[in-house]
């Protein structure tokens, strides 16, 4: 099962990379041919899938093995930070001896680029907002799984998620990385993995995926004036890379926590 889910993971892995090798193309040297750019643009669904398949992943670890609180947050934590901190403080520091390395003319943080933690500025490495989504979600997962409220903890964070959707959040950066939209996803791994485990046979399967993506897609695509997203991009923006690997577009240099709705539907890259 998990051999599986880890192969899916490579092949996300590869459309995200290629994805963003397009986007650098396109931004340094020449476009590929039309319809090879055409499919590579699609790439980032990849990281919908990463979002998804990490809820079912940790969810069904936690019930095949459990483990105490402490050594659970020690393994993410060691998972996370130990590949991630190294690139991040190699980037950061390329950034600040040679300024005319990104054509992206973006603003970054020290904070968020050492502890990944949501400020006001993105990490140094654009695509690490992935990064602080996971560790929210970690965060919240054990504080509801050791404290036994799982089910009804994340229904609230749902509600909540589609609540800000609609009403709009403060301008806080935790609490907009915390009730970003992109959230559901792992919400939905979740909730596949219980079903999964619970062993009940799974019928209309066929239904599901069309109506996540009709719950995103319609989340994402609320009007403006309703739905101020979570994240450090402009809303029309779909490569995450941008502001590392070319020029954004004017006033734009802020990473997406949200989606534009012609890209949300996680549901999609599954």
């Amino acid at each position: 099962m998990i051999n599986i889910l880890q192969a899916g993971r490579f092949v996300a892995a590869m459309a995200v990379v290629l994805h963003h090798a397009n986007a650098s193309l396109a931004a340094f040297a020449s476009p590929p041919p039309p319809g090879v750019g055409f499919l590579l643009g699609y790439g980032y669904l990849g990281v919908d899938f990463f979002f998804v398949l990490s809820g079912f992943i940790i969810h069904y670890t936690m019930h095949l093995r459990p483990r105490p609180a402490g050594r659970f947050a020690g393994d993410r934590l060691r998972r996370i930070m130990v590949p991630y901190l190294p690139v991040g403080i190699a980037l950061a520091t390329a950034y600040m001896l040679l300024p005319a390395l990104s054509e992206g003319d973006r603003a970054w943080g020290w904070v968020p680029t050492l502890t990944l933690f949501p400020t006001a500025l993105p990490p140094a490495l654009s695509v690490a907002w992935t990064l602080q989504h996971e560790l929210v979600f970690y965060l919240l997962y054990a504080a509801l799984f050791f404290s036994g409220r799982l089910a009804t903890g994340l229904a609230v964070w749902a509600a909540a998620i589609v609540a800000g959707a609609i009403t709009g959040l403060p301008d806080w950066p935790l609490l907009r990385t915390a009730l970003a939209t992109i959230n559901i996803e792992f919400i939905a791994g979740v909730a596949a993995a219980a079903w999964f485990l619970s062993g009940r046979p799974i019928r209309g399967g066929g239904a599901f995926l069309p109506c996540c993506q009709q719950v995103s897609s319609r989340l994402s695509s609320l009007p403006a004036a309703c739905v101020r997203r979570a994240g450090w991009w402009d809303s029309d923006s779909r490569c995450c890379c941008r502001g590392c690997a070319g020029p954004n577009r004017p006033g734009g240099s802020r990473s997406p926590a949200g989606w534009s709705s012609e890209a949300r539907l996680p549901m999609r890259s599954i």
